[in-house]
């Protein structure tokens, strides 16, 4: 078995050059003769000294030493300048098919999902589709939110374009170091594939575009080397960009930004899969609506798929309560909650709160809001909200039922969900909620919004006046509705508070509140004047203290509970908040 077929094939292919190709052919013929290796056996030699001796000149050495560990030739060339056992393995085979299933893998495209599954406009897929279609090479980057699609995008891409998939395997599925992945990606793309995409995924490692930890090397010459040899088309994967340099920005063709699922995205996704199934219209809805009201991402579709296929049973109340746990615990995990009560309480009254400007008034301009813009169709200018006051006082529960009236959803934002350690990542993450929002129609609510509008004047660090200026800048461009809630206004940075069109101070429960909750949760029960005032001389009492004890009085029997146990119990959690607004943190030294 000789290499000239393999060698001719890597030499035309412009994989390797024609010094380099000349010694790997040489090297592989030494090796393979028993006669000289029996002669070289004896002797003390490497691999450099048996080149010299078959007659290779010292510039086709300078040539081979310098990419023998580095590239392409890394390949077929192991650490002690010796044949590889996959080049032999290529040779045995007489093509380079054995390397192409080590490093890579058919991709199944039948099942993509439809482009317009995606929060990606039509338009830009039509690019993407143009390039894949018509460019022999092309480099496709999409980058964004764990979970947002991408993978299952780049498939329906391709699928689209009616090619094949290959996707590249990571250093994790071939235990590989990066650099030698590289080189092996270099390798595969230096050969012209026809009717071929390849998907290089979770490519972080690949394009050095996160700092490792301790590390001052850079690839950035042999990464940018990789797109100037590669002759195919290729889709690369990315969550992050951060450290990407620059040139090789550059060498991307087309880009695709991706911002996590919208709840109707979900819904899409979770519909296109549950029709490969056979359930009932109603069970396939009420499946639906349970992925559309969590917190996921697409792969969450497809382990309730794997979910319902695996319970084993037709009983759909089973299914459905297998289906919500998985949604409950895959949202706890990605993000640390599972969802958010979207609709009021049934014992909601808007007439109780007692807000500086009356709730009616403030659901009320902004119906006239959306009217306007309906009526002179254009799109409805940002509308910004500041609830501000004491927990309990109704902030969250007047934005549930602003969404309610609207027939809007609300898309919830909380410090822990924004706030990150990584450079930058806190400001991506604000511009990506605002984006979400806008692209999907939703109720933008940032819940302890103190967090992002801390004063600057006040601020210790650089990241703290980045963080207010990216929010103030995304919520001036915002075009949809904004409501942020805080229970700490005086922190917050005064052009913040400039730029909101409605800030309302929502207050404790006046003498009218108290009564009409007293009877909107306690019906059953008469008061007594006595008790009224008892409960009224206290300037604590929020609609949240009725909702918390009437929860838990649900769990004790009926005779325990009285007129008098429910203003006692009242009374006792406005005992409490005085407890902890004055209690101090600290030594008593005396």
């Amino acid at each position: 078995m000789t290499t000239i077929n393999l060698c001719k094939f890597l030499l035309k292919s412009n994989a390797l050059t024609k010094k380099q190709v000349l010694c790997l052919q040489h090297l592989f013929r030494f090796f393979t003769t028993k006669e000289f290796s029996d002669a070289f056996s004896l002797l003390p030699y490497t691999n450099l000294d048996i080149l010299r001796f078959l007659g290779i000149s010292i510039e086709y050495l300078v040539d081979f030493l310098e990419n023998c560990n580095t590239g392409i030739l890394s390949n077929f060339i192991d650490c002690d300048y010796d044949i590889s056992t996959q080049f032999k393995i290529c040779v045995m085979a007489n093509n380079l098919q054995p390397f192409f299933n080590y490093n890579s893998i058919k991709v199944n495209t039948k099942n993509a999902y439809a482009l317009d599954s995606f929060s990606i406009k039509k338009e830009t897929s039509d690019i993407a589709i143009s390039l894949l279609k018509n460019s022999r090479r092309t480099n496709i980057l999409l980058y964004g939110a764990a979970g947002s699609g991408k993978t299952e995008y780049a498939k329906s891409l391709i699928q689209a374009c009616g090619l094949k998939a290959i996707r590249f395997k990571n250093s994790f599925e071939t235990e590989t170091d990066s650099d030698k992945a590289v080189s092996s990606l270099s390798m595969l793309l230096s050969m012209y594939q026809q009717n071929t995409v390849f998907i290089v995924d979770e490519a972080e490692s690949l394009l050095e575009t996160q700092a490792a930890l301790f590390s001052t090397s850079s690839r950035k010459g042999t990464v940018n080397k990789l797109f100037e040899i590669s002759q195919n088309k290729v889709i690369w994967i990315l969550n992050y960009t951060d450290m990407m340099d620059m040139s090789t920005k550059r060498r991307f063709t087309y880009s695709i930004p991706f911002e996590k699922m919208s709840g109707e995205k979900i819904a899409e996704l979770s519909s296109t899969k549950l029709n490969m199934l056979s359930c009932t219209p109603r069970f396939k809805e009420k499946i639906i609506t349970l992925c559309k009201s969590y917190d996921v991402t697409g792969s969450s579709v497809e382990n309730i798929v794997n979910v319902i296929q695996a319970v084993g049973t037709t009983d759909e109340k089973n299914i459905e309560n297998a289906v919500r746990a998985v949604l409950e615990s895959n949202s706890s995990l990605l993000y640390g909650h599972t969802k958010m009560r979207e609709t009021p309480k049934a014992e909601f009254d808007l007439s109780v709160l007692n807000s500086s400007v009356p709730a009616q008034e403030i659901v009320q301009m902004i119906q006239n809001a959306e009217t306007y813009a309906q009526e002179h169709d254009a799109p409805l200018d940002g509308i910004r909200m500041l609830f501000y006051g004491a927990s309990g006082t109704g902030k969250t529960e007047l934005a549930r039922y602003i969404a309610k009236k609207l027939g809007k959803r609300i898309l919830l934002k909380r410090a822990s969900d924004i706030v990150s350690k990584g450079v930058g990542d806190t400001e991506k993450n604000i511009s990506a909620a605002f984006y979400e929002a806008e692209s999907s129609g939703q109720i933008l609510l940032f819940d302890e919004a103190d967090s992002f509008f801390r004063s600057r004047a006040k601020a210790q660090y650089e990241w703290e006046i980045t963080k207010t200026n990216e929010f103030l800048t995304q919520m001036e461009e915002f075009k949809g509705i904004l409501i942020c809630t805080t229970n700490m206004k005086d922190d917050m940075d005064p052009a913040t508070l400039r730029r909101f069109h409605i800030c309302a101070q929502f207050n404790a429960l006046d003498r009218s509140g108290i009564d009409r909750l007293l009877k909107k949760y306690f019906s059953q029960f008469t008061f007594s004047k006595k008790q009224l005032a008892a409960i009224s001389a206290y300037n604590s009492v929020t609609p949240g203290d009725f909702g918390t004890l009437a929860s838990r009085i649900r769990f004790m029997q009926k005779d325990a509970v009285t007129a008098d146990y429910i203003i006692k119990e009242l009374i006792a959690q406005q005992k409490e908040k005085d407890n902890e607004n004055n209690r101090r943190i600290g030594f008593n030294c005396e």
